[in-house]
């Protein structure tokens, strides 16, 4: 989709910056942002969060960590209460006076939105004192564990000049309201750190990314940069000669131009060699057709494969389903895909995500890879490669039963009936077992309609929205892109990396697109696919 108008950013910004109820977070090291938070460019939450202070139960507006896919932190939430855990929070009204310290103080969680903490210092026992109550981002690096003031130097217990004068024992205050509290685990600043920064790639690390302008082949590329799970992959022009590009196409293609980012379980990217060892189609120069070559003899041979240093290989890319097995690994007692079976898509390269498509299984590739074709006259030329296992594939009958458009081949003129279509064409429906099942129903309960959430645009990866759950459909969310036409709207699996609780964005710097600013009465127009 577009990139929203950022005319009124600047008054968002300016609102949000004389905000002193919503800290701003300090990166975690080894965190590299993508944006100055705090320069008008990126929404920020606090007028919504300022809405929540009051709230009693803040999941009927905003979608909890422990909803998502494996999110950053995602154990440290699973075993978090809800409030009542203290922790130790730097602040700077010491600044001045103690130069070479840095200045921390407790505070008790007394709420939680998103990656967003709801806290009070404490002291503030007089009534009235939760006026003083403020948000901040559990990435933040001024959030600590309760003891890590002791445990390093330069770094001293004060309270906040505003209630420093209330008591004249605060140690003895202190003691008495830590005894027996709860906090975060010694080590939270380490496993914090590694939570937020682990991946399976890093930056320069090589693989293979299919080219979103054909579908046919795919490109060498790099990962040029990397936020935890989240990289930024560009088509690697040291291993495509001059000869291929299209200087005119170039200007336009974004794979070539800036890169995409993704997540690192995208379903168009893919190990080196992966290409010349499934027979699929190959842009690249002769030195790096020549290395996968070898690679795919290797492999062909049960081999091990020699990859460069910074190649990735398969190891590092799948997932494995038991009761999907690949080819050459399915046996008798087994039920296994096959070519010619019959199914219902979410097309990747597809520019809305409110409609599956029917499909079928034209090949089956190497390491659980099908090639899928979308049925209708283009059926091949249009044909993509997609793992056994993705979120992407559903059963015949799954868009009916839950409401989603289903668009058949292009001469189907009236009412699309799988049982015609497969006596029509003779063949079979894969059966359910290949397909993700229905998690459980109080996995579901969590995806309330009306909850808020961060999201990525499928349509242009590099987008991450303001966004709101306004339908759930089986094991798919419908998200609604907070300012723009219900047009827009996309499909998720409910177990999708590309959804983030609220606070992702600021706590890695990436850019949040801001929904202010939109003339409704204007259609937006969406810019080059990707």
């Amino acid at each position: 989709m577009k990139r929203k108008s950022n005319s009124g950013a600047t008054d968002q910004h300016q609102q949000n910056s004389q905000n002193k109820n919503v800290r701003r977070s300090v990166f975690v090291e080894g965190i590299r942002p993508q944006t100055n938070l705090f320069s008008g460019t990126t929404y920020r939450w606090d007028s919504f969060l300022d809405e929540l202070r009051h709230i009693a139960d803040p999941s009927e507006r905003v979608l909890p960590v422990s909803a998502f896919g494996n999110p950053a932190l995602g154990d440290f939430f699973r075993v978090m209460p809800p409030s009542g855990l203290r922790l130790e929070i730097g602040h700077d009204d010491y600044k001045q006076t103690l130069p070479d310290s840095r200045t921390y103080w407790l505070a008790e969680i007394k709420k939680i939105v998103g990656f967003y903490l709801l806290m009070r210092y404490e002291g503030m026992d007089n009534e009235g004192d939760e006026k003083h109550d403020f948000w901040i981002n559990i990435g933040s690096d001024d959030v600590k564990h309760v003891g890590y003031c002791a445990d390093q130097e330069n770094c001293e217990l004060v309270p906040p000049r505003k209630i420093c004068g209330r008591k004249t024992e605060w140690r003895q205050y202190i003691v008495t309201k830590l005894h027996a509290c709860k906090t975060l685990t010694n080590n939270w600043v380490r496993e914090r750190q590694l939570s937020l920064l682990e991946g399976r790639f890093k930056i320069g690390t090589r693989l293979e990314l299919l080219d979103r302008l054909d579908s046919s082949r795919v490109r060498p590329a790099r990962v040029i940069e990397q936020l935890g799970r989240r990289i930024c992959v560009q088509i690697s022009q040291e291993d495509v000669d001059k000869q291929h590009w299209d200087e005119a196409k170039r200007a336009t293609d974004v794979q070539v131009r800036t890169g995409i980012w993704c997540d690192e379980s995208y379903e168009l990217i893919f190990p080196v060699g992966w290409a010349v060892a499934n027979g699929y189609g190959l842009c690249a120069n002769d030195a790096y057709m020549a290395h996968c070559a070898a690679i795919a003899q290797a492999l062909h041979r049960g081999e091990q494969a020699k990859y460069d240093e910074l190649d990735a290989s398969p190891d590092i890319f799948y997932d494995w389903k038991e009761n999907v097995p690949t080819e050459g690994s399915s046996n008798n007692d087994t039920i296994h895909w096959q070519v010619g079976m019959k199914f219902e898509c979410l097309d990747p390269l597809n520019q809305s995500f409110l409609e599956m498509k029917v499909a079928t299984c034209l090949a089956l590739l190497r390491d659980g890879y099908l090639k899928v074709g979308f049925d209708g006259p283009d059926m091949e030329e249009e044909a993509t490669p997609i793992h056994c296992t993705s979120p992407y594939l559903f059963p015949i009958n799954y868009a009916a039963e839950n409401g989603i458009a289903l668009r058949g081949p292009a001469d189907t003129e009236s009412a699309f009936s799988w049982k015609e279509y497969l006596r029509q064409s003779q063949a079979s429906a894969a059966p359910h077992v290949l397909f993700d099942s229905l998690p459980p129903s109080t996995k579901l309960a969590q995806f309330k309609v009306g909850t808020k959430l961060e999201a990525t645009d499928q349509c242009e990866s590099n987008l991450v929205c303001p966004a709101t759950v306004c339908a759930v459909r089986g094991r798919l969310l419908q998200i609604h892109f907070d300012g723009w036409d219900d047009d827009y709207d996309q499909l998720f699996d409910c177990r999708s990396r590309d959804l983030f609780p609220l606070g992702w964005c600021e706590m890695y710097g990436y850019r949040l697109e801001t929904p202010r600013g939109y003339d409704a009465t204007r259609k937006r127009r969406r810019t080059t696919i990707e």
